[in-house]
């Protein structure tokens, strides 16, 4: 159902500009401007220079929403010798801080601790005071292979990340972003694997964390096989089965959209299963709350639980 449930989302957008040698000074300024020529709040930084002392590549980032669809970057060359390079931020603080076991960002809509050490790349992330999920961790499965005279065998070995040090890259009010470093350890071992860099970025106001997972294989490829990587998340479950959904968000040139499905399928396609199901049916396909267990008629009730839990 992706069609047609496009939707206009606040969220954060970083990007890098090149241009061409000798053509913009090192302490130019940049603003990104809307149609009505009204400004963004923007931030701007360095990223490489030409061997005249030139801007070769310059990063920018802006959070972008309704009304936002064509944007323009500015450049003002100021007058006179040019001066040292400073990056360009929004008014106001950062909202990342460090503390003594890690680093704590508070978007003012998400609130995220990155622990400093540990097997927890995110150790907690809440929303309006409410926990969102916790103890995020990277996983991976290591797969080795055995030949022999007219046999083989496959093992398997579950690793975790172990983070080994986490740094703040970025602070501005418009935009922070934490590094993460550290190698995948086995679970039932004592061998170190794949070391890893992370970079999660957090914009304000935007609930999004964007996440980049780089890591080395630094094994023996004829040998050492990956067999599973990823990221796991334990995600509190406060409803019932039925008003459980599985999200998957798309991206199209008509806007993002997501694929909703329930966990447990109502009976919505009956009319004699109830009313409730029939004519609310389109709205709990899109991810919309049916009533509680108890809040429905035995007949109601009765005909739901008829219906399987998926997964």
């Amino acid at each position: 159902n992706l069609k047609g449930r496009e939707a206009e989302v606040v969220q954060g957008s970083s990007w890098g500009v090149p241009f061409a040698r000798g053509t913009v000074r090192p302490d130019s300024r940049f603003t990104i401007t809307r149609q009505d020529g009204t400004d963004v709040p923007s931030e701007s930084w360095p990223l490489a220079y030409w061997p005249d002392g030139s801007l070769k590549w310059v990063g920018l980032a802006v959070v972008s929403g309704k009304g936002m669809d064509n944007l323009t970057l500015n450049v003002d060359h100021p007058s006179g010798k040019a001066g040292n390079v400073k990056a360009v931020s929004a008014p106001g603080r950062g909202f990342a801080t460090e503390e003594q076991d890690g680093i704590r960002i508070d978007n003012n809509v998400m609130q995220c601790f990155f622990p400093s050490s540990g097997s927890s790349i995110i150790r907690d992330i809440s929303m309006g005071g409410r926990l969102i999920c916790d103890k995020a961790s990277l996983v991976a499965i290591l797969e080795q292979r055995e030949e022999g005279a007219g046999k083989s065998s496959i093992t398997l070995e579950d690793y975790m990340g172990e983070v080994e040090k986490v740094s703040i890259v970025q602070n501005t009010p418009l935009r922070a972003a934490v590094k993460i470093q550290g190698r995948h350890k086995s679970v039932s071992g004592s061998r170190g694997w794949l070391p890893f860099t992370l970079f999660c970025v957090m914009y304000k106001d935007v609930p999004t964390i964007s996440i980049t997972h780089s890591f080395v294989f630094d094994s023996d490829g004829q040998k050492d096989f990956i067999k599973g990587l990823g990221v796991r998340f334990n995600v509190p479950f406060r409803e019932e089965a039925h008003n459980r959904h599985a999200r998957f968000a798309g991206d199209g040139s008509l806007g993002a959209g997501f694929w909703c499905q329930p966990v447990r399928l109502a009976p919505g396609y009956r009319p004699r299963a109830g009313q409730v199901f029939f004519k609310n049916y389109q709205n709990y396909l899109e991810g919309r709350k049916l009533p509680d267990l108890k809040d429905l008629t035995e007949s109601e009730r009765s005909a739901l639980l008829t219906c399987p839990v998926w997964g």
